[in-house]
């Protein structure tokens, strides 16, 4: 612990503390899992409106789903309806 201490001292007095390189990873990930779930929404999106069936309401209540529950209306609607949608 003590070692810590040290370096975490000597990274403030250099005034590099956290290094940049951390923030160059952290933000390049970053990007990464935005660029991903902006797919995956897209995905579910189209998926949903151009093969959901139009008769009831199904179509419209899963546009809803994926429209105001972004990530986890994509992943629920490609996991669970269009699963169940293939099986048929």
């Amino acid at each position: 612990m003590a070692v810590l201490t040290d370096k975490m001292t000597y990274f403030l007095a250099q005034g590099d503390f956290p290094p940049r390189e951390v923030f160059l990873v952290g933000g390049a990930i970053g990007v990464c899992l935005v660029l991903i779930a902006i797919v995956l929404w897209l995905w579910a999106l189209v998926d949903c409106l151009k093969n959901e069936p139009s008769h009831g309401s199904d179509k419209v209540c899963w546009v809803l789903v994926i429209l105001f529950l972004p990530i986890i209306g994509a992943i629920l609607y490609l996991f669970v309806r269009r699963r169940r949608r293939a099986k048929h």
